[in-house]
């Protein structure tokens, strides 16, 4: 009878992903879109635009309007692309670049390059040889394409073929500001309603009483969410948020929460600094569903990785 041999222990180098690696991951990529000078958001002032697209679902809506915007444009207007272009080129670029030192920083293309290949990058290439985290994969490369394309669009904008000067009148795409502020803020709202959610869902007193099932279920979907979109949009106004933003003008205006008025005076914008909140609840959501939800098993790091590990 053939003897049995005893299997190898594992590799030290062998480790699972570590949820803290993926949130901080997208959280990098996510900040790295943010600090994009890439204009417009859909119609959105290029301020307002610094929290908005902290999500990826407005990366995809921004994507979805750099392809449409100039077909919509060509077919309506009977123009050619070119035309197209320089029309989509304008309405994103058109408003004048704010004075403050962040966005003077950003506007500097080999610091926002060179920002991008010390953090981004290899966080990227890291994240796509990764194996067993797929949905991480998806929303890193949603942040990625995003980036890439405002980095293309910044470059076209500067180029004398498609000067953004030429046309004074750009046409807009119909109600696309409300809706896409409608939904950067419903995305949270329904996202926190599933993370409380999914707890109680998972209670076997739940699950053997069905009239108990049904009652918090008709709780969650009538209550949750109509406090959550309390707690956001009132909650910051109680804790005294606003005021304070409007007593530190710099610190607003570091912040991309204070806009300029044609005197040149600065305002506090109620819509940007509602924005950042909703920003921030999603990060607080993201580093809540990792922590709870995350399964390390089956998730393995690329094989370059593990030769730097082991070396």
């Amino acid at each position: 009878m053939a003897a049995v041999q005893p299997q190898a222990p594992p590799s030290q180098c062998e480790i699972e992903i570590p949820w803290p690696l993926c949130a901080v991951t997208l959280l990098v990529l996510a900040l790295n879109t943010m600090a994009q000078p890439a204009g417009r958001l859909c119609g959105h002032h290029r301020l307002r635009r610094t929290y908005l697209i902290s999500s990826p679902l407005m990366c995809i809506y921004d994507l979805l309007f750099v392809l449409i915007y100039p077909l919509y444009i060509c077919t309506r207007y009977s123009v050619n692309i070119s035309t197209g272009i320089t029309l989509l080129l304008s309405e994103r670029f058109s408003a004048p670049v704010p004075e403050e030192k962040f966005h003077a920083l950003a506007q500097r293309t080999w610091l926002r390059w060179l920002f991008f290949v010390l953090g981004p990058l290899p966080l990227t290439i890291l994240l796509v040889g990764s194996k067993g985290i797929l949905w991480t994969q998806v929303i890193g490369s949603i942040f990625f394409v995003d980036w890439l394309v405002g980095e293309v669009l910044i470059y076209l904008s500067t180029t004398p073929h498609f000067s953004s000067q030429e046309h004074e009148n750009v046409p807009d795409m119909p109600d696309l500001m409300a809706y896409t502020g409608y939904t950067f803020v419903g995305f949270t709202i329904l996202a926190w309603t599933w993370l409380l959610w999914t707890p109680f869902l998972r209670l076997e007193s739940l699950q053997q009483n069905p009239f108990l099932s049904l009652a918090i279920n008709l709780l969650f979907i009538c209550v949750v969410p109509g406090c959550i979109a309390w707690a956001l949009a009132l909650g910051p106004e109680f804790l005294g948020l606003g005021r304070f933003l409007e007593r530190h003008m710099t610190l607003s205006r570091w912040m991309c929460l204070a806009f300029p008025d044609y005197d040149g005076y600065y305002f506090l914008d109620t819509g940007a600094w509602h924005y950042a909140v909703v920003f921030l609840a999603n990060v607080v959501f993201g580093v809540l569903a990792y922590a709870l939800y995350y399964d390390p098993r089956g998730t393995e790091f690329p094989s370059w990785f593990k030769w730097m590990l082991k070396t």
